[in-house]
């Protein structure tokens, strides 16, 4: 089975519409709570996927103010920043090179000068390229625990519990080593609900997390028992301390610049510029593959009755979507609700007819549905 071309363009022309350093050069220009004062000086630090970008962007910005800076970032660009290092560390596991990228960037920071304004580049990917476990966590038990979290079918917010409660730097540990300096947050989400203590394990977010609960995690994901000893050593010990809160700093602001939602709405926007009637999920989807997959045949179900011997088994299987245009406040057509009336259907039919209308509500190409948030999955064997 061929994929929809149009699906490649889509998200290639929603990449091109988000331009990430256009975004960042608005907001500098828009909102001067986050400039740096006059004789202030300026340091740039950072980890991951889009931090190389984020790097550029701010030098293009502020230019030779800036000071001198350090990014974590899962490749080598073929333009780099000029003033501020790259180091390359791994991703969707940390490897040797991120670990001794970190200890570089923690270096980096206690040599900032006091007063000094720090921007920290947040984005996709820090959580497996800012990596300091905690003694006598190694590397590769490290890895092991990584590698558990994320086949048992973990949520997100539970693999960064755990991760937190094994790190130097996660769970706002790395805010504690900026005491010294003004902090701004420059924050790219890929969290569904857009908590952003969970960005990256939230390494400059002040917060509270608890080890003992990150233990019954790993028990109720029926990972504990295969766990190296050095880290059920540490979750032991941090559990028996109780639950960590890290303190916010006195000047600290942070600034999220994309989230799930924005790039959902955006591709949404593209795909009805496309010729596509368009509906978007109202919220986030957090949870096991298997519930998303039976999301989707509920919706091809009822569009297209008898296809592959599918039955809904939904009165309404459009109830967690809404149509474009409902979510840009436009008028719809006659007959087109917006999602999540109770038995209303995209083709603005019921019943036994709703087949034989779709071609007069649909787009010109068709049907568009916007899916964001996480899905989970147990690997086995």
């Amino acid at each position: 089975m061929s994929t929809n071309p149009d699906s490649h363009t889509l998200y290639l022309q929603t990449l091109d519409d988000i331009r990430l350093s256009e975004r960042m050069i608005s907001l500098f220009r828009e909102d001067t709570t986050i400039h740096p004062g006059p004789d202030e000086p300026i340091y740039i630090i950072g980890a991951g996927k889009a931090s190389t970008d984020m790097a550029l962007a701010l030098e293009s910005i502020l230019g030779p103010r800036i000071s001198g800076g350090l990014v974590i970032d899962t490749s080598s660009r073929p333009i780099k920043p000029k003033k501020i290092t790259v180091l390359q560390g791994m991703h969707p596991l940390p490897n040797q090179s991120g670990l001794d990228a970190t200890n570089v960037l923690l270096e980096f920071c206690a040599g900032i000068p006091k007063g000094a304004t720090v921007y920290f580049l947040a984005s996709g990917g820090m959580s497996a390229l800012l990596v300091n476990p905690l003694e006598p966590i190694t590397l590769p038990d490290l890895l092991t625990l990584y590698a558990l979290l994320i086949k048992c079918g973990a949520s997100i917010h539970e693999i960064n519990t755990v991760r937190k409660s094994v790190s130097s730097v996660k769970g706002g540990r790395l805010l504690a080593r900026l005491r010294h300096v003004r902090l701004i947050d420059l924050i790219v989400s890929d969290i569904p609900d857009n908590d952003l203590s969970m960005v990256g394990s939230g390494p400059t977010v002040a917060q509270t997390f608890s080890p003992a609960q990150a233990i019954e995690i790993c028990q109720r994901r029926e990972i504990w028992e295969q766990l190296p000893d050095s880290v059920r050593e540490v979750l032991l010990r941090e559990a028996e301390r109780g639950d960590v809160t890290t303190a916010e700093i006195q000047q600290h602001l942070m600034v999220q610049l994309l989230s799930a939602q924005v790039m959902a709405q955006a591709a949404a926007m593209q795909a009805h510029s496309m010729g596509y009637q368009v509906w978007l999920r109202r919220s986030p989807f957090s949870g096991p593959m298997e519930l998303l997959e039976r999301e989707i045949l509920e919706i091809l179900a009822w569009m297209i009755p008898g296809l592959a011997g599918l039955e809904s088994r939904s009165s309404d299987p459009f109830a967690n979507f809404e149509s474009f245009l409902g979510v840009m406040g436009m008028h719809t057509d006659p007959g087109e609700p917006v999602g999540g009336n109770k038995g209303s259907d995209p083709g603005g039919t019921s019943g036994e007819n709703h087949g034989e209308n779709h071609a007069k509500h649909m787009g010109d190409r068709g049907y568009a549905f916007i899916f964001y948030g996480e899905c989970t999955l147990t690997v086995t064997g």
